[in-house]
C-alpha cells in the first residue's frame, strides 16, 4: 500500500533514480544496465542495504539508510547527487491539509486536484516537500568525483534533515489555516499541483512572496 502511494505523489525524476534501488524490477530493451554489488540489508551495518550498478554508461551508488537514501551517478567528471530523508504524517497534519486544500479551492484554485499535490519549501539548500500521505527532505546538486559521499557524509545531511524538518512541521502546526493559505503560490510541475511556501513561515509571517 505504501509503495502504491508512493508511486502516486512521486514525479517523473524521482521515477527515474528509482532503477538504482535494490530490488527493482527488470528495465526494458532500451536501457543498458548491470549491477556491479549489492549489499543486502543490515549485512554491512544495521538499517543499511546498496547497489553499484552501471546505468547507460554511468556508474551509479545507491545507499538506502532506514527511510533516507542517497543516489549519486558518476556521469564523466561530474557527479549527481540527490539525498532524501522521509518522515510519516502525523493524523493532524493530515487533517490540516485536507482543510487546507478546500480553503484554497474555495478562494480560487476550484480545479485543484484532491489527493495530489505537494507543499514545497525551500531552505537552507534542502528542499522540504509536504504530501497527503507523506513528507520528505531532499538535496540536488552537482559535484566532483572527489566530494562524493561517503557514509559519513550522508549520515551528517540526514541528521540535519531530522533537525529541519520538525521546525516546517511545527508552523504547520501552529499557524492557522487562513495564515497557511497567505503563504502558497502556485506552480504546475508534471501531473501534480506544486505549491511553493513562502520561507516566512518559519517566523510566523504573511507576506506570500509578492512584496
Amino acid at each position: 500500500m505504501v509503495n502504491m502511494i508512493r508511486d502516486v505523489v512521486s514525479n517523473i525524476w524521482e521515477r527515474a533514480l528509482s532503477v538504482f534501488s535494490p530490488g527493482e524490477t527488470k528495465l526494458g530493451p532500451e536501457y543498458k544496465s548491470k549491477t556491479l554489488m549489492k549489499f543486502d540489508r543490515d549485512k554491512l551495518f544495521k538499517g543499511h542495504s546498496g547497489t553499484i550498478c552501471t546505468f547507460q554508461g554511468d556508474i551509479c551508488i545507491y545507499n538506502q539508510y532506514y527511510e533516507a537514501s542517497t543516489h549519486q551517478r558518476v556521469e564523466g567528471k561530474d557527479v549527481h547527487t540527490i539525498i532524501k530523508q522521509e518522515f510519516h504524517n502525523a493524523k493532524w497534519l493530515e487533517d490540516k491539509l485536507d482543510k487546507l486544500v478546500t480553503l484554497l479551492k474555495t478562494l480560487q484554485y476550484e480545479n485543484m486536484p484532491e489527493n495530489n499535490y505537494e507543499f514545497v519549501l525551500y531552505h537552507q539548500g534542502l528542499e522540504f516537500h509536504i504530501t497527503r500521505y507523506y513528507s520528505y527532505v531532499s538535496k540536488q546538486y552537482v559535484s566532483d568525483v572527489d566530494n562524493m559521499l561517503n557514509h559519513w557524509d550522508s549520515i551528517q545531511i540526514f541528521r540535519k534533515m531530522k533537525r529541519l524538518y520538525p521546525i516546517v512541521r511545527q508552523s504547520f502546526k501552529d499557524m492557522k489555516i487562513e495564515q497557511l493559505a497567505e503563504m502558497f503560490s502556485e506552480l504546475h510541475h508534471e501531473a501534480n499541483k506544486t505549491w511553493i511556501i513562502h520561507p516566512n513561515i518559519l517566523h510566523g509571517g504573511t507576506n506570500n512572496g509578492t512584496t
